[in-house]
This record gives C-alpha cells, structure tokens and sequence, in this order.
C-alpha cells in the first residue's frame, strides 16, 4: 500500500515538474505569432514604413508593404500578422532577436515559419531565398534553413539544443545571405520554442518501471 503511495506521488510530482517545464518554456516565446505587431522581439534591421535591404514591418501583405513584393496571407490564419523582411547586405544581422526563460539541463526545440516574397515577377520566384540560421547565445543549433525559392509557400525550420546552466537564453534568426538588391525577401511568422516532450516521456517511464516490474516478479496468490 505504502509502495503504491509513493509510487503515485513520485509520478505525479513528475508530471508537474513537465508541466512545469512547458509552460515556462510556451510563457517564454512573446508574440510569437506577432498578432501584438512590433513587440516582445528586437532586430538588427530598421522598422517602419521604409522599404529597401536591411528593412522590416510587421503586416498582413507583403505586396501592401511595398508594390514589388508578392501578395498573400500569414501562415496563423491567413488574414493575421506577420513579419516581412527585405534582405540586408550585410551577413549575420540578426532579423529577430529574443531573450527567454528557459529550465537549466533542458533539450529545446525552436521552431518558425519562413516563406519568400521577392520579386512579384510572371513565375512568383524569389531570384535570391534567404538562408536562415538560428543561434542560442550565439551559437549556431541546427541546419542551415533555405527558404524556399517560390513566393508565398511557408515551410518549418525546427532545430534543438540543450539549455545547459542557463536559466535564460538569447535566441535569433540571422540572413547569411547578402544579396541586399532583388530578391533575399522573407516573411517569418509563429516562432516558438518547448521543450524536448522526450524528456519528460523518458523520466515518467524511469519513474513507473520499478514497481511495475516488482509486480510482476511476485508470486501468483492462490
């Protein structure tokens, strides 16, 4: 009976410590959809109404932000906000910036959506995609994201690291691309970040295994 007791408690006090976990990590990520415009995110370009490399809004039309850029919607719902980007010349300038709250000694996954909107020629091809690259504290996680050539058609980037002893990490999307000219246009829409489920999977099996073994080993009752 005791056994049993400590057995429940255990799992439970695993799965509020996930829980735990989760909600930090979700609470962590600010407007990641950017339904709130301009805001809880910093960049290395210049904001507003200007057009030209180096520049970014926040809006729901490319083609309303500036007349050579192809039309369509945000990847949340279609007719919401969206981060629109024109290319800078310059490597490596963070496009978005975040400090967030993360649990020591924790797998992440971070993820957002990209799509091109360069050049609203006759075939919707952006002549130069963006490549993207995510960093934590400044390190490079996961692959090189090239953004696919046709406008318009969003694609994932998603990529893992491990928090370490931080307790808060600064994470960014950066263009290594430096066509600053025709082409190198991008929107980004609902960024996010959680934590690995698999860590927590692992530790509720560690924590139901042992009694779950210790029953089948007794003897059968007559």
């Amino acid at each position: 009976m005791v056994e049993r007791f400590v057995t429940r408690l255990s799992i439970a006090i695993l799965i509020a410590g996930c829980a735990g976990v989760s909600a930090s990590a979700r609470a962590g990520v600010i407007n990641g959809d950017f339904s709130s415009g301009n805001s809880g995110f910093t960049s290395g370009y210049t904001f507003g109404s200007t057009t030209g490399g180096g520049h970014y809004t926040v809006g729901n039309n490319p083609k309303s932000w500036n007349s050579f850029l192809s039309a369509y919607g945000d990847h949340t719902t279609g007719t919401g906000l969206m981060m629109i980007v024109d290319g800078s010349g310059t490597a490596n300038t963070p496009v978005w910036t975040e400090s967030l709250a993360v649990t020591p000694n924790t797998a992440y996954t971070f993820s957002f959506w990209a799509a091109s909107c360069g050049n609203d020629n006759a075939n919707g091809i952006d002549p130069s995609p963006a490549i993207l690259v995510a960093k934590d504290n400044g390190t490079t996680f996961g692959s090189v994201f090239h953004v696919l050539a046709t406008n318009g058609v969003w694609s994932q980037f998603t990529g893992t690291f491990n928090s370490g002893a931080n307790t808060a990490v600064s994470l960014s999307i950066t263009d290594s691309n430096t066509n600053g000219g025709a082409g190198n246009d991008l929107t980004i829409d609902d960024v996010a970040l959680v934590p690995e489920p698999g860590t927590c999977t692992l530790l509720l099996l560690a924590g139901c295994a042992p009694p779950f073994w210790r029953r089948r080993r007794q003897a059968p009752r007559l």
